[in-house]
């Protein structure tokens, strides 16, 4: 069967072999194309498409001719039959609408690179930045939320947002905190803080009051902070 007559659709019909000339005049007086002429018992059918069947039969019927007619083929009759049935097609509609629209909305967003930020807390300084999960792919600006993020989060010093389909795969470096208090350069002894035996040291300032091979106890003098006997020569310094 051609591909014209399955786009458009095709239905075959017959009538009797004595109707046959008759049948025949008509196609040919109006130009009514056919295919597939069949010859079973006192039967003769034709195959037209629906738009020329529909005209050929109607012509027959003013003849008196009767027409029988087979049920109609190709792509009008199968939406044809689905037509009529609401619930299939709004599902296959609703089908249609959900995969054209689930790739153009963010389903997951994952976090890697934090360390001390959580990645609820790096989700919820993005959701503020315009990229959560629901977001509209297409209107979504990932350098202008990568710039408000680290705007609002002072403890990010980079963060990066790709896109791979419907998932956002954000990479975080943390700043690094610059709490650490400033060493003291008040005058002090170093003392042991637990019991144990000293098997190596070092000593950067100050005067080492014991050697290698020595025991101490928590509180013991290590590395003593004050150099010299008398007062005028007296030196105070950080054992370290």
């Amino acid at each position: 069967m051609r591909l014209y007559y399955r786009i458009f659709g095709y239905r075959r019909l017959s009538f009797a072999l004595s109707d046959a000339a008759n049948a025949l005049n008509i196609c040919m007086k109006y130009g009514y194309p056919y295919r597939d002429m069949r010859v079973e018992g006192e039967r003769v059918s034709l195959t037209f498409t629906l738009f020329s069947a529909s005209r050929f039969a109607a012509r027959c019927r003013e003849r008196e001719i009767k027409v029988f007619f087979e049920p109609a083929r190709g792509i009008p009759a199968f939406f044809g039959r689905y037509l009529v049935r609401p619930g299939v097609v709004l599902g296959f509609l609703f089908a249609a609408l959900t995969v054209f629209f689930s790739g153009r909305f963010v389903w997951d967003v994952r976090v890697s690179g934090n360390v001390s930020l959580t990645c609820d807390e790096v989700k919820e300084v993005l959701a503020d930045s315009g990229l959560s999960v629901g977001s509209y792919i297409p209107s979504l600006n990932t350098n202008r939320t990568e710039g408000r993020a680290m705007l609002l989060c002072n403890r990010i010093a980079w963060i990066s947002v790709n896109m791979s389909g419907n998932v956002a795969y954000v990479e975080v470096m943390e700043k690094i905190p610059n709490d650490q208090e400033k060493p003291s350069d008040r005058p002090a002894n170093l003392v042991a803080a637990r019991e144990g035996t000293v098997v190596e040291f070092i000593a950067y300032s100050g005067h080492c009051e014991l050697s290698v091979g020595d025991t101490v106890k928590p509180g013991d003098l290590l590395i003593g902070g004050v150099y010299g006997e008398k007062t005028p020569g007296v030196v105070l310094t950080r054992a370290l």
